[in-house]
């Protein structure tokens, strides 16, 4: 009586063992499409960019084209693995050369009001590190 329990636990056992072993295997080798990481990318760069802005942080720097203090300032909100170039200029801006063979995300947010009629752009460029 006491070994065919125990003996059937065992086979329990083992047979849980060999499906949650499985499991990792299939799981783990499975990778994020880069659309998705790149739709992240551009929705987490627009909020940061929209909460610098009511945040009162994103203004004067766009206005005075200081794209080294924007980007500065998005280091703290970007999440995940992300890397990040700032462009701003007036109207529209000239294409950007990235160094990169990967994808790259870009977020366009307008800024105007501040003692002047015309908008001015921040571009955001960004890219996953982890490719």
């Amino acid at each position: 009586m006491y070994g065919k329990g125990l003996t059937y636990t065992l086979e329990a056992v083992i047979a849980l063992s060999l499906v949650a072993v499985s499991m990792i295997a299939v799981f783990n080798g499975l990778t994020v499409p880069q659309g998705a990481q790149l739709r992240f990318g551009e929705e987490n760069a627009f909020s940061c960019l929209k909460s610098l802005d009511s945040d009162g942080k994103l203004r004067a720097d766009a206005v005075a084209r200081n794209a080294g203090a924007i980007s500065n300032n998005l280091i703290g909100c970007i999440r995940g693995s992300f890397n990040h170039t700032v462009q701003v200029c007036q109207g529209t801006c000239t294409s950007v050369t990235l160094d990169r063979d990967e994808d790259v995300a870009s977020v366009e947010y307008y800024i105007a009001g501040h003692n002047t009629t015309n908008p001015t752009l921040v571009v955001v460029y960004a890219w996953s590190s982890l490719t």
